[in-house]
């Protein structure tokens, strides 16, 4: 019984209040009715403004204007793309004894902005020792079976190893055409991890490029190496070394070793252009 006359009692409450809202409107209305319309056709106006002035800004801004806004987008794009290339080139062609992780940084996103390609100094948490090093001369490889020197296509001065590389024969003549050694055995967790490593590594797709001339080839890790006493970081096949005019690694020509990212492995083997925004392989 009492809840039903709490109910009631609420229900007439509001009826009396609602009553008496709608007297006070009406009274409201007529002693100000036209301060009223004032402050509605203000806002009204108000906000009628807004949108035509909106849409103006957004809808109408002369064909001339926003293609000169791109423009300048672009040219201060390309400016920066220049400078930061300009810089890289600098510290490179000083011949530096080592990189700093931040050096490394610019390094990869210069080249992989010139390049149009996808590059990273680290790929699923590995890494050479060293993306910048001197390159020494390889030989040729064994690419399968039966294979001799007498098949390949250049550099036969430079003869043919005794054996197949530490991945043994390869997939296919391009690999072996534009192969790298890598010291992947001097990697600081070969000894334990490399059951797991040697088949990351195996054929594992790098840039290579050389800044004294600005030329980059598309290569494959194709064997380990050179050994320390070498003093050099990596090796080159004969057909790599001739393009990049590092010929028989005599000169201690150094170059820059990125991996390809896993978004750009349809990228050809073979010497590549620098270019704006089509990535162009010779091969």
């Amino acid at each position: 019984m009492v809840l039903k006359n709490n109910k009631k009692n609420y229900k007439a409450l509001k009826k009396k209040f609602d009553r008496y809202h709608s007297k006070a409107l009406v009274s409201l209305h007529k002693s100000h009715s036209s301060a009223m319309n004032l402050a509605k056709t203000n806002a009204l106006a108000l906000i009628g403004g807004a949108m035509l002035m909106s849409g103006v800004a957004g809808n109408h801004v002369p064909a001339n204007a926003k293609s000169s806004a791109i423009s300048s987008i672009s040219e201060n794009s390309s400016k920066k793309d220049s400078q930061d290339f300009d810089k890289m080139q600098n510290l490179l062609l000083t011949n530096p004894n080592a990189l700093t992780t931040f050096q490394e940084e610019d390094i990869q996103n210069t080249l992989s902005e010139n390049f149009n390609i996808n590059l990273k100094v680290t790929r699923d948490g590995n890494r050479l020792n060293e993306i910048w090093g001197y390159f020494g001369q390889e030989q040729h490889l064994y690419r399968w079976g039966g294979d001799t020197l007498n098949a390949h296509i250049g550099g036969l001065d430079h003869g043919i190893a005794p054996s197949t590389g530490a991945f043994g024969y390869f997939d296919n003549a391009t690999q072996e055409q534009y192969y790298i050694a890598a010291p992947i055995h001097l990697l600081p967790n070969w000894n334990t991890d490399w059951p797991t490593l040697k088949p990351w590594y195996k054929f594992r797709k790098v840039l290579v490029y050389n800044p004294k001339n600005q030329k980059a080839v598309v290569a494959v890790i194709g064997d380990a190496g050179p050994a320390a006493w070498t003093e050099k970081q990596f090796g080159g096949s004969p057909e790599l070394m001739e393009y990049l005019d590092m010929y028989d690694g005599s000169a201690k020509s150094r170059a820059v070793v990125l991996f390809l990212d896993k978004d750009n492995q349809n990228i050809k083997l073979g010497p590549i252009k620098k270019v704006g925004s089509v990535v162009s392989s010779i091969i």
